[in-house]
């Protein structure tokens, strides 16, 4: 059961990351969703999800029960992972405009690049 002290830690993490990741222009919001599949996609259920809309400056995580089957230090990385994918953002929507690379190799690429900041902050803020 997800409690208040549960949403109130991932909102903490949300906003500690921002201002390491230089992102405190962005409003961040965290959605807790209880579907696991909410679009019925069929595919590898995920942990979480962020959709950016940079012309607002806003940033929405979307946290699925997965993600409480991690250790609170996974959950405490996953949310760092979300957020600095709003920096490659420009850069995937520009990819995907593209007519040459498929869709699916531009976020293999993007979904490394996002890794790789990833474990770069973790390691210099853990």
């Amino acid at each position: 059961m997800l409690t208040a002290k549960d949403k109130t830690k991932v909102e903490r993490w949300a906003k500690k990351w921002r201002n390491r990741l230089l992102l405190n222009a962005y409003t961040v919001e965290v959605e807790f969703c209880l579907n696991p599949d909410p679009d019925d996609r069929g595919e590898e259920v995920c942990k979480a999800e962020v959709h950016i809309d940079p012309k607002y400056l806003r940033i929405e995580i979307k946290i699925y029960p997965f993600f409480w089957e991690q250790t609170g230090v996974e959950q405490e990385r996953t949310i760092v992972h979300e957020l600095v994918h709003t920096h490659s953002h420009g850069l995937k929507m520009l990819a995907c405009e593209s007519k040459r690379p498929s869709n699916k190799r531009i976020s293999k690429e993007n979904e490394t690049l996002v890794e790789i900041v990833t474990n770069i902050m973790w390691d210099a803020y853990s």
